[in-house]
């Protein structure tokens, strides 16, 4: 540390926290007693925070007051209805988007579907097999970037 830098807060804390080895002892010494008024400043800030935080015990809340603050927020968070945790919105359907000219009347085996609930897609591919349906999906979360 050059003697016209100023002292970084880490150093000054751990110069007062007695952590610093001696060079950087000496350098903090020297830099202060060269008359540097914001080091001065902040060494007497962290002095005098450090000071009161060790002569004030710190003490937990009573058990009542947590057990308030859990509960207000406990009142505040969202719950879903069972109803809402069910309905899924269709947000993609193969079978709206325009065809290829040579594929618009051709008969259509398969398409495919999205639907979004909260938190979640569901994206299910309909294949025609014969004169049934095969129906393969996967569920993904929100987070999940390529689900079309």
């Amino acid at each position: 540390m050059q003697l016209r830098e100023h002292i970084e807060e880490e150093t000054i804390l751990d110069y007062i926290e007695q952590r610093a080895n001696s060079r950087t002892k000496l350098a903090v010494e020297a830099h202060v007693a060269s008359g540097c008024t914001k080091c001065q400043t902040n060494m007497a800030y962290w002095s005098g925070l450090l000071n009161t935080m060790q002569t004030n015990p710190i003490t937990a809340p009573p058990k009542a007051v947590l057990n308030r603050a859990f509960a207000i927020f406990a009142e505040k968070s969202v719950q879903s209805t069972r109803l809402e945790k069910i309905i899924a919105t269709l947000r993609f359907d193969s079978r709206v988007k325009p065809g290829m000219a040579g594929l618009r009347d051709g008969d259509r085996t398969s398409f495919k579907l999205l639907f979004e609930a909260p938190n979640t897609r569901i994206d299910l591919l309909c294949e025609r097999e014969g004169a049934e349906w095969s129906i393969a999906g996967q569920v993904l979360s929100l987070e999940t970037a390529d689900y079309l």
